[in-house]
């Protein structure tokens, strides 16, 4: 019995040194987490019993109607009616103007505004501020993350563009389409494709945002046989219809009339369908993207295996902006992706230092030209020079690395393929 006692001790001191630190490092890691909530909890106390959040104005404008909508299907009711809508806004908002705002967005964003619901019109709109920037923060370091140095360079070209002060102005929820754009592009190991795959359904809350780089990505997974992403966007899509059918069993019917509503009439958007209204007065402008997208389709049955698909999505997202049948200026936020990308590739490779002077200096012009058109508040329908701008730099940029990005894939090994076709065709 002496004997083993030794031994007793020896085990006892073992796991001293092993198991109890193991312990004490799981309940401190816990014990952090924990105050972590509570301190977020705390916070959300705070600001929710602030002034400030019953007097700001900013982040009110579009969200009212988001919130409306929410509202409303979170009651049973129909979010597509004007009157319903009407009442909610005047009674809840403190709506005054002589117009009812329609919420022209997916039914999935609805979703996601569900739990704002819980709380008054006033507080609720801060807190989308607030979630907007986070999301926003959160975004830039996500796409930047590869980079991992000068971190306020992406932050500057995002928080700087025109287009994102504006939408945290209004309370835009094109953020998301914008968060779940960027999850899809940074993350890009095997493991993360589920997450991968719900951050693209997070695009369809503006699906005209993402008119052509959507049905491209869905095409690229399938042919990639990258199910988990599939499964992932599916998936989350089919979520948010259980939960749209929970509360509204009529939600298709609403979504619906909500999209004839908006396709019936004529609006100056800055996009080839607002500017044929505005100078012509046609609404067929509004029916170019189907030619666009089965001409972006044909194109992409072109393909090599190895599309890139960072150019595919960044150049999709340019010209989609261009022939999208309703959206604004606001919605333009989504160009700061190829522009943190083009100040990636300006990292990732080394580039003669005028060529940078250059890019920078542009890339203000184009800022400090959409800002003097903000502030003189002319017609909407002119902002569509903005991706046309930012189209012409970027494709300056795709020449000028022609070779590193493989610029053949995209132009022109397409035009190869065409000409050989031709050739083919006189020989026979």
């Amino acid at each position: 019995m002496i004997e083993c006692f030794p031994e007793y001790i020896f085990q006892i001191n073992f796991l001293k040194k092993k198991a109890f630190p193991d312990t004490v490092s799981q309940m401190m890691n816990l014990i952090k987490k924990l105050l972590l909530v509570f301190s977020l909890l705390f916070l959300f106390v705070i600001i929710l019993k602030s002034p400030i959040s019953e007097t700001t104005n900013i982040g009110t404008g579009d969200y009212r109607p988001y919130w409306s909508a929410t509202y409303l299907l979170a009651h049973g009711q129909d979010f597509s009616n004007p009157g319903l809508m009407d009442g909610i806004e005047r009674t809840l908002t403190n709506w005054n103007k002589p117009f009812t705002m329609m919420a022209w967005f997916a039914p999935t964003g609805m979703v996601i505004l569900l739990p704002f619901t819980i709380l008054p019109f006033k507080q609720a709109a801060f807190f989308w501020l607030l979630t907007n920037i986070l999301v926003l923060s959160s975004a830039t370091m996500l796409i930047w993350s590869d980079v991992k140095r000068k971190i306020w360079i992406p932050l500057l070209a995002v928080f700087g563009f025109p287009m994102t002060l504006l939408s945290l102005y209004v309370g835009q929820i094109n953020t998301l389409v914008l968060f779940g754009l960027i999850v899809f592009i940074s993350l890009k190991k095997p493991e993360h494709h589920y997450l991968r795959g719900i951050g693209l359904a997070l695009t369809t809350i503006k699906p005209h945002l993402v008119i052509l780089s959507l049905p491209l990505i869905i095409l690229d997974s399938i042919y990639k046989k990258h199910w988990k992403i599939l499964i992932g966007f599916f998936g989350s899509l089919l979520v948010c219809v259980i939960i749209l059918f929970a509360f509204l069993p009529s939600w298709p019917i609403s979504f619906w009339n909500l999209v004839i509503s908006g396709m019936s009439t004529i609006r100056e958007t800055p996009t080839l369908s607002g500017l044929l209204a505005y100078t012509a007065g046609k609404s067929w402008g509004k029916w170019i993207w189907v030619l666009s997208l089965l001409l972006t389709i044909s194109l992409w049955s072109f393909r090599e295996k190895t599309w890139n698909e960072k150019l595919m999505i960044d150049v999709s997202l340019i010209i989609g902006l261009l022939i999208s049948p309703i959206g604004w200026g606001y919605d333009q936020i989504l160009l700061t992706i190829p522009i943190v990308n083009l100040f990636k590739t300006i990292f990732t490779y080394e580039e003669p230092k005028t060529r940078s002077i250059f890019f920078v200096v542009f890339l203000f012009a184009i800022y400090f030209i959409t800002y003097i058109m903000r502030v003189y508040s002319i017609n909407e329908m002119w902002f569509f020079l903005v991706p046309i701008l930012l189209g012409g730099l970027y494709c300056y940029y795709i020449f000028a690395y022609s070779n590193e990005i493989k610029i053949n894939n995209f132009l022109y090994y397409y035009f190869d393929k065409i000409l050989k076709k031709i050739k083919g065709g006189f020989t026979n």
